[in-house]
């Protein structure tokens, strides 16, 4: 309990999940111990025990599995704690696919991380309360184990070692937007009163330079001056539009340039993926490589769903198929086809718009199209009206269960006839076979009910 009668933060599904991959398959120790995983990375005790007879198997290079791990407790006298030879078996069932992994252990360290917080919190309270309480020996103390917890400490690196100097300029430098003093302070690890008057010496000089300047009246609150632009030769640009393919003909009303972010929000059931893959069917031998990003299906589902063309053998499939949950701007190809199925988010919603942003500025020559959840009764899919800044085109998918689905133009900057709008157009639509889509009419501004 953290106090108050509350649970501390903790995920025994995803402890559940990160021991059965082990089980599973022994290789994924390693994955786990890269990612700094510890015994005390886990809520459960019995977790933590079943951790450690992983790490004394591998140390005595034996191998790892259900039997030797059973045998390993049973040598530590820890077989019935952990819940008996039952217990092992539900943790090899307890996971889906591997490939889920490191999404599982970001969960496991968040959280141990939110329980070393909520203790150093605690501790931090008691400090002040003491009679005897220096703030200045609270505060190093503070910061110093925020960067533990934070994982940002060079382990074995003292700080004679290091340019002080240096490593704060270089972390603004590479710092974008608002920033705050202590938040420097953290990353390079300036703990003492020396080190933090250096870091706002360094500020200072920097300010001077024109590299950063302070924000209003925030005491401590800088951001960085971006002043290097390139000019744009609009002279010699390019009118024509991008060379790209839609169902149902949305290249006759709607035109895109290099450099386009599309957004495709869907409800439950209304054909997200049919869409996108009928985007690759349309453009994969128009001149661009087209890379498919999925976070909800893997490659047995994948093709399934393919063997619905029937118009097509699966040799003829041309494009880059791959799965990732988030930062997908990592991942863009900046001057081809990049198809995001879909953004994962459940909480935060208003964070859709500077993840949007993000894949917008990798993009080049080419163009991305991304699909979000949308929910029923709202007018654009999750994100509001911070999702509809950035894209130049965006579309509404919305399931009419039993008569079909219907495809809404939400939002269309570039229209190709320039005297008939198509914002708000809509069309009803049918899908079979899990990805064949056959239009039910036109193209039509809808009349609405007074």
């Amino acid at each position: 309990m953290a106090g108050n009668g509350r649970v501390y933060p903790e995920s025994v599904e995803a402890e559940q999940f990160v021991l059965g991959c082990v089980l599973n398959d022994e290789s994924c120790l390693k994955t786990i111990m890269d990612a700094g995983m510890q015994s005390e990375s886990f809520y459960k005790n019995a977790h933590a025990v079943v951790f450690n007879a992983f790490l004394s198997l591998s140390k005595s290079k034996n191998p790892i599995d259900l039997l030797t791990t059973g045998d390993e407790l049973e040598r530590m006298q820890k077989l019935s704690y952990i819940g008996g030879p039952g217990y092992l078996t539900e943790l090899c069932d307890a996971i889906g696919s591997v490939r889920s992994l490191p999404h599982y252990i970001k969960i496991i360290k968040e959280k141990h991380s939110l329980r070393q917080i909520i203790d150093l919190s605690i501790k931090t309270q008691e400090d002040c309360f003491a009679p005897t309480a220096e703030l200045s020996l609270i505060w190093e103390s503070f910061v110093a184990s925020m960067v533990s917890i934070n994982g940002d400490t060079k382990t074995g690196e003292s700080r004679k070692d290091r340019n002080l100097t240096e490593d704060i300029r270089n972390w603004v430098l590479d710092t974008s937007g608002t920033f705050a003093g202590h938040e420097c302070d953290i990353s390079v690890q300036s703990v003492t009163k020396r080190d933090k008057t250096t870091r706002r010496k360094v500020f200072q000089r920097l300010v001077k330079e024109g590299l950063i300047e302070r924000v209003g009246n925030r005491n401590g609150y800088f951001r960085r001056v971006e002043n290097q632009v390139e000019e744009i030769d609009w002279r010699d640009s390019s009118t024509g539009a991008l060379d790209f393919r839609w169902p149902f003909g949305l290249e006759e009303l709607v035109k895109l340039h290099p450099g386009s972010l599309v957004v495709i929000a869907g409800e439950q059931n209304a054909g997200k993926t049919a869409f996108m893959l009928n985007l690759v069917k349309l453009n994969m031998n128009l001149g661009r490589e087209i890379y498919y990003a999925s976070s909800e299906f893997g490659g047995e589902e994948l093709k399934e769903r393919l063997s619905g063309f029937e118009d097509m053998s699966l040799d003829e499939w041309n494009f880059h198929f791959f799965n990732r949950t988030d930062e997908f701007q990592d991942i863009i190809k900046p001057d081809d086809i990049n198809l995001i199925d879909y953004f994962e988010i459940s909480t935060n919603f208003y964070e859709v718009g500077g993840k949007l942003k993000l894949i917008h500025d990798k993009l080049g020559q080419g163009i991305a199209v991304v699909a979000l959840q949308k929910d029923s009764k709202a007018s654009q899919g999750r994100g509001g009206s911070f999702g509809l800044e950035k894209p130049r085109l965006y579309l509404n998918l919305m399931d009419n269960y039993p008569a079909g689905q219907t495809i809404q133009i939400r939002k269309a900057k570039n229209w190709v006839d320039k005297t008939k709008n198509p914002n708000g157009m809509e069309l009803g639509f049918s899908i079979y076979a899990g990805c064949i889509l056959t239009s039910n009419a036109d193209w039509h501004h809808p009349v609405r009910a007074r």
